[in-house]
């Protein structure tokens, strides 16, 4: 099977990484594929594709950045590439490519089935462009159950084109450290062996919520002497939160990474606790999967995280986010027994990829 993959992202953030999951997996399966990234900004996501031998193709800007010119341009390279490629799939990642390969495709001589990937809440708006797409697609993939079925109540999307897809971790590289690796992260990022360390991995951006945390934080430091939080993430509100930190007079309690790729496994072995505080770009909420990959206890706000992450038995897992709630999720997590933070967390089998490629093959045959 050939694919034609589009996705307007430059660098591995958002729905850039479920993506190349995803392309792992086609891989896997034995398709063929032309994969085509935003080139118009700069982008990391080009070498990380490569050093996975899916070097990218080049000749699309398909950035939703890009000047009309540039878009116009992309169109008619888009129609001779659908023309001159003997695609059996067309994959899109977002709205933009999803466009792209729509308008391009009806201007073609060809007809392959369009697949679109559903990331986020996002894609679901009751705009106009959002329901023409929608009758544009020829099935959908998607991490979330909560989403597959918002798709189908919302747009009358058939659910038999509907292919639900767990997220996946890397569990070679997110996994329980061991006692030495988890000392030598803590003391990297500035924390001792009588520290118990909550962290969370976002974007540093309004709408993340970071500004809660702080404040719930350093509300109950009092009863909580040991407590220190981990932030990993970059992002333009970083400078306002560094600033509420010292505001607040725990700037000496918070540790901010800024952004980690490579070493982001470290950071999770240097936590005792993940908290999630808010749903990002990628509905799959990846941050979570690593930390329970990583062993850790997790709380998060309710609509946070897709529902099947946590079962019934999980209820305290889940917490409401006004001050009192984050207050109440620190001092739960601060108090649970030794046992309770190092007894490793059950991951699901589904989001280890084990069965994925089987998966897609056989939902790709059907269209």
């Amino acid at each position: 099977m050939k694919i034609l993959e589009l996705i307007s992202i430059p660098t591995l953030t958002g729905a850039a990484a479920p993506m190349l999951n995803l392309s792992r997996r086609l891989k896997q399966a034995g398709c063929e594929l032309d994969i085509y990234i935003d080139q118009y900004r700069p982008h990391n996501l080009h070498e990380i594709l490569a050093a996975e031998g899916l070097e990218p193709c080049s000749g699309l800007a398909l950035s939703t950045i890009a000047p009309p010119h540039k878009n116009i341009a992309d169109l008619f390279s888009l129609v001779r590439i659908i023309n001159g490629g003997a695609y059996d799939i067309i994959i899109c990642h977002l709205s933009h490519d999803h466009a792209m390969a729509a308008i391009a495709r009806a201007a073609s001589g060809c007809r392959p089935p369009i697949v679109r990937c559903l990331h986020s809440a996002r894609s679901l708006s009751s705009r106009p462009m959002q329901k023409l797409l929608w009758r544009h697609s020829d099935g959908v993939i998607t991490h979330s159950q909560n989403l597959a079925r918002e798709l189908a109540e919302r747009f009358a999307y058939r659910p038999e084109r509907i292919l639900y897809l767990p997220a996946e971790v890397d569990i070679e590289r997110f996994r329980p450290p061991m006692a030495e690796a988890k000392s030598t992260c803590r003391c990297r990022f500035g924390f001792t062996e009588a520290e118990f360390v909550s962290g969370y991995v976002a974007r540093i951006k309004p709408g993340r919520r970071h500004t809660e945390l702080i404040r719930a934080f350093a509300a109950c430091r009092e009863n909580m002497p040991q407590m220190r939080l981990l932030i990993v993430g970059d992002g333009e509100s970083l400078p306002e939160m560094k600033r509420l930190a010292a505001s607040l007079g725990v700037s000496d309690r918070i540790v901010f990474t800024g952004f980690l790729d490579k070493e982001l496994h470290q950071a999770y072995w240097a936590m005792d606790a993940y908290i999630q505080m808010a749903v990002g770009n990628d509905a799959s909420c990846r941050a979570v999967l690593e930390a329970m990959a990583c062993a850790l206890p997790v709380r998060s706000m309710r609509d946070a995280v897709p529902a099947e992450y946590f079962d019934s038995s999980e209820d305290e897992a889940i917490i409401f986010f006004d001050e009192d709630g984050i207050k109440s999720a620190l001092n739960g997590l601060y108090h649970l027994a030794a046992d309770a933070r190092t007894s490793p967390r059950r991951m699901d089998e589904r989001h280890c990829g084990h069965e994925s490629a089987a998966f897609l093959s056989v939902f790709l045959e059907t269209l």
